[in-house]
């Protein structure tokens, strides 16, 4: 039996800011290989996908900074890559042209066959 290719994806951005937030949470590995794995479990990506900011809180009760990109059926997913209420880390929402759903990675576990 033929073995399946992995699809390598990634996330990449021209911003440069997006890029140091990329960068940090690429150095907790668990936290990025969790994000790229739900991401490519929830949608259709094959290699690179582009992010962009999607909102950004920053004042004195609270600092969150949440990422958008789409996939290749133009689903649009939103995800938090810094957040100073760490239930939100993992947090995925998923927008179709039919309906918005919201994922909790943190929740997920594999399961090995």
């Amino acid at each position: 039996m033929k073995e399946k290719k992995k699809k390598t994806f990634g996330l990449f951005s021209n911003n440069e800011e997006i890029n140091g937030i990329l960068n940090s949470i690429k150095s907790n590995s668990k936290v990025y290989l969790k994000l790229i794995t739900g991401l490519q479990l929830l949608g259709n990506f094959e290699g690179k996908a582009e992010i962009d900011f999607y909102d950004k809180t920053d004042n004195e009760e609270e600092k969150k900074v949440r990422l958008w990109c789409t996939d290749s059926n133009d689903d649009i997913f939103v995800f938090y890559v810094y957040s100073s209420d760490r239930t939100d880390l993992l947090k995925i929402t998923k927008e179709t042209n039919e309906e918005t759903l919201e994922y909790d990675l943190s929740l997920a576990k594999k399961i090995h066959s």
